[in-house]
């Protein structure tokens, strides 16, 4: 099996790991362990919104390295606009 050495990249060698944390503590939040989701976080644990970008965030810059633009435009988009709604949450106290 012959690997493509665009996978190798350093944005996709940067990615890997904010999908794994983001991951592991979407698991921590559906099982509802405290452990999982505090996961390398000093333990405070991590919210599922912040666990759900890391996670899209990180297959956007996987899926930009290769023949998937399109997708990745879609998850950094829907990244955006999840942001953009915690900001907004924050902002307007709610």
């Amino acid at each position: 099996m012959k690997f493509n050495r665009d996978f190798y990249s350093i944005p996709v060698l940067l990615a890997v790991p904010a999908i794994g944390f983001g991951l592991i503590t979407i698991i921590g939040s559906l099982f509802n362990s405290v452990y999982l989701q505090s996961f390398l976080s000093a333990g405070h644990p991590v919210k599922f919104n912040t666990s759900l970008v890391l996670l899209l965030s990180g297959l956007s810059v996987v899926l930009a390295q290769t023949r998937h633009k399109t997708l990745s435009m879609a998850l950094a988009w829907f990244v955006f606009l999840i942001s953009l709604i915690t900001i907004s949450e924050h902002l307007l106290n709610l």
